[in-house]
């Protein structure tokens, strides 16, 4: 049964090994080791801290980035907008323009072929005054011998004469 029961010796000797060797490592590892552990719990709750206030920056930042979007395509939809309402305009003036300029035309046009018309017909009395004369003048030397006669036909055609 020796070797189930221990000598109260060996019990003894383990018991101020053990001691000793508690005494040795409190003085000389618990310290580092207790050190190593709260600097680790203390760097693993940094950790943390600093995880969470990233993820808590991360949703300011979606929240930024949401509002910047927005923003710019509001100001996407106001620029496509003036740039219609610009449009538009320039369209209408361009109308408006071409509308004036196609009234001056047709005015210029209208003028010309007054002046023109009235030109034609200038023309035309000069024309037909002139044949005239020269048909009179064939007529009468022809017809008039005597100066009484070419003097009566004169009157006559004085008289039945128009002038316009």
């Amino acid at each position: 049964m020796n070797l189930v029961t221990p000598d109260f010796g060996l019990i003894f000797w383990t018991s101020i090994v053990f001691i000793i060797l508690l005494l040795i490592l409190k003085k000389f590892a618990w310290k580092p080791i207790i050190e190593n552990v709260d600097a680790r719990n203390t760097k693993i709750k940094n950790a943390l801290m600093s995880a969470e206030e990233a993820e808590k920056k991360m949703i300011n930042l979606h929240a930024k980035n949401d509002e910047i979007i927005k923003k710019t395509l509001l100001e996407r939809d106001n620029l496509m907008k003036e740039a219609k309402e610009i449009s538009n305009k320039i369209i209408s003036d361009a109308k408006n323009e071409g509308n004036k300029k196609k009234e001056q035309i047709i005015k210029n046009a209208n003028e010309k072929i007054k002046n023109d018309e009235a030109a034609l017909k200038a023309d035309f009395n000069n024309q037909v005054g002139m044949l005239s004369i020269e048909i009179a003048k064939k007529i009468l030397s022809k017809e008039l011998s005597e100066q009484n006669t070419h003097q009566n036909l004169i009157a006559d055609m004085i008289k039945n004469m128009k002038i316009q």
